[in-house]
């Protein structure tokens, strides 16, 4: 493989966007109750130029590697600066994880393709060379290095460095500014995870907060009550829902029912797949919660706004009309109870969003354009309005003036403004201007990733004054295609023999023997630029995923297998790239489907 297979791009590459990664996988991480982090040290930059696309490939295969082959403990990210230049800046990124470990007789042959640790482990957890060979390839035609630490039965670390390209002045990408002031605000963090809890210590502390540290509830009440009875009160707790012995609901509510400590806002961590339920969250009396791994952008906003409660907004200010009318204590958002429509001109993003807020307990419109999002604004008093930036006859900026514009003409006390959120492709500071110039109160970075959406919707909370719940015609549109068709393997367990062996069981084992060979033809095929053997790798892994239900992957396959025939085999290596992404997800799923019982299917 040459870099003619992979050609250079020079693009702004946020160094944040590590976290971006670590939320793609959180899910698979929570499935087998794992911690999963992301820490970016403060003197590394936030904005530079380099080859994203390849930076995010390398950092999923090695964070993809590090849950599979971690079945208990944590798996954390850090990003630390080698070096500095005038124009350019060397970046270390560490994948760490508590996993198994690798017999140093095997570490010097594992970025080899397919090259296996051990027989054993390759039945249990399936092939990991392919990705290592490729994220190797990569990092080195970013003229970086690429390497690894490990101790078995210990755990493992991966890592790559790459010297990126410092960005241009005015090119910077843009945060809301804070909505309350932060600086020397006692916080004490209290996670029975010393990684999260000493992630969190040093965030708070590189914004000026005075941070302190708590293993569990009981050694937090103890703080607590002793530094407000010294007269140095701490301000804010941010505490982990899932604690041995005293949970985080729990000790919110033990916080709440003690005259000395009460006064404290609560924000709560809580995990991805954990369904919240807002009377729960309400009754314990949390301010605000975040969803794990927890973003610092995100972790900065929601404790600037839970803090800027207590404030009077500074008159002129661009979030004054955030703070204006907050009530005394944020609320959890009951989705039963909110409106949402979404503006959002392309298909695909559209039920994909769709699909995220009904997975978040939300019922949603869609609209294909500013203007049929005016009109629909008109009829239903939506609580929240994704509203897509880009669309064809009136785009996301003028359509939020209209409405503003509508709202203030009619001044209906009993239907307040709606909270409009942009979805954003870039988040550039121009975009910045024009989203608070139009009247928008929030914004996402486009493409929405769930945890994200989940603490925006959280953060509209403080603002949105739900109308009660009201029959909603389901969006039957909104289903977003699964990793596997469950009605594929359904029908193929049909097929069982009483008493037999289990029929899928046996396919799904074939297919995860025999595809890791298709995927080292088709990359053999890409770097010698044969367009007839990547056609014939193609098509076999297409039938394969097509029988198991693997419509994303054949989706893939078949896209790959035409692009020879159309005289593009130049475009080959950045499909297989995702194609090699989508078969990571394929294993990950038939690897639990093969663990169901068969008297349970």
């Amino acid at each position: 493989m040459n870099s003619a297979t992979f050609p250079k791009r020079s693009a702004p590459a946020r160094t944040r966007c590590s976290q971006g990664t670590v939320e793609l996988l959180a899910e698979r991480a929570e499935a087998k109750s794992i911690e999963l982090a992301s820490w970016v040290l403060e003197d590394v930059p936030c904005h530079l130029r380099g080859d994203p696309g390849r930076l995010r490939q390398v950092l999923t295969n090695l964070l993809g590697n590090a849950i599979k082959f971690t079945e208990r403990g944590e798996v954390v990210v850090r990003v630390s600066k080698e070096n500095e230049s005038e124009e350019h800046v060397t970046i270390r990124c560490a994948v760490a994880d508590t996993g198994i470990g690798i017999p140093h007789e095997a570490q010097n042959k594992l970025f080899q393709a397919f090259t296996q640790a051990d027989g054993s482990l390759t039945r249990r957890y399936g092939g990991t060379g392919l990705g290592l060979a490729i994220s190797k390839q990569l990092v080195e035609l970013m003229g970086g290095q690429i390497g690894m630490e490990s101790t078995p039965g210990q755990g493992s670390t991966f890592w790559f460095v790459v010297r990126l390209e410092k960005q241009p002045p005015g090119t910077t990408y843009f945060f809301k500014r804070p909505r309350g002031n932060l600086e020397n605000l006692r916080v004490l963090v209290v996670d029975d995870n010393a990684t999260n809890r000493q992630i969190l210590q040093h965030q708070t502390k590189s914004r000026k907060m005075r941070a302190s540290t708590a293993v569990n509830g009981a050694e937090a009440l103890e703080l607590l009550r002793r530094e407000a009875a010294t007269g140095d009160a701490f301000n804010l707790v941010i505490l982990d829902l899932q604690m041995p012995e005293m949970d985080g609901l729990t000790l919110a509510q033990t916080i709440r029912a003690d005259p000395l400590i009460q006064k404290a806002r609560l924000v709560m961590l809580t995990s991805l797949g954990l369904r919240l339920d807002a009377e729960a969250w309400r009754s314990a009396g949390i301010d605000a919660y975040l969803v794990k791994p927890v973003k610092e952008s995100r972790l900065f906003d929601c404790l600037a706004t839970v803090m800027a409660e207590t404030t009077v907004p500074i008159a002129g200010h661009p979030d004054a009309l955030h703070a204006a009318g907050a009530p005394g204590r944020v609320r959890a958002l009951n989705p039963r109870h909110v409106r949402i429509l979404m503006a959002e001109d392309n298909v695909v993003n559209q039920k994909v969003g769709l699909r995220q807020l009904k997975k978040l307990g939300y019922a949603a419109d869609a609209v294909a354009n500013g203007m049929e999002a005016v009109e629909a604004l008109k009829r239903i008093p939506y609580d929240v309005v994704l509203m897509d930036c880009h669309m064809p006859e009136l785009d996301g900026y003028e359509a939020t003036r209209l409405i503003r514009q509508m709202e203030m003409g009619k001044n209906d006390p009993q239907r307040p403004p709606a909270y409009i959120i942009a979805l954003t492709a870039n988040a550039l500071e121009s975009d910045r201007e024009k989203c608070l110039a139009a009247g928008m109160n929030d914004y996402i970075s486009k493409p929405v990733k769930l945890p994200e959406l989940q603490a925006v919707l959280q953060e509209a909370a403080s603002f949105v004054r739900p109308v009660a719940a009201r029959k909603r015609t389901e969006n039957s549109g909104g289903n977003n295609e699964a990793v596997i068709d469950g009605s594929v393997l359904a029908g193929l367990r049909e097929l069982q023999e009483p008493g037999g062996p289990d029929a899928v069981v046996e396919l799904i084992e074939l297919f995860l023997r025999d595809t890791p060979v298709k995927i080292q033809s088709m990359q053999s095929a890409i770097a010698r630029s044969d367009g007839l053997a990547l056609q014939e790798s193609a098509h076999s892994l297409k039938g394969s995923a097509s029988n198991l239900g693997a419509r994303r992957l054949a989706k893939l396959c078949a896209e790959l297998e035409r692009l020879p025939k159309e005289g593009k085999l130049a475009e080959a290596s950045d499909l297989f790239g995702k194609l090699n992404e989508e078969y990571g997800r394929v294993c990950f799923i038939l690897e639990q489907e093969k663990e169901k019982p068969i008297e349970s299917l």
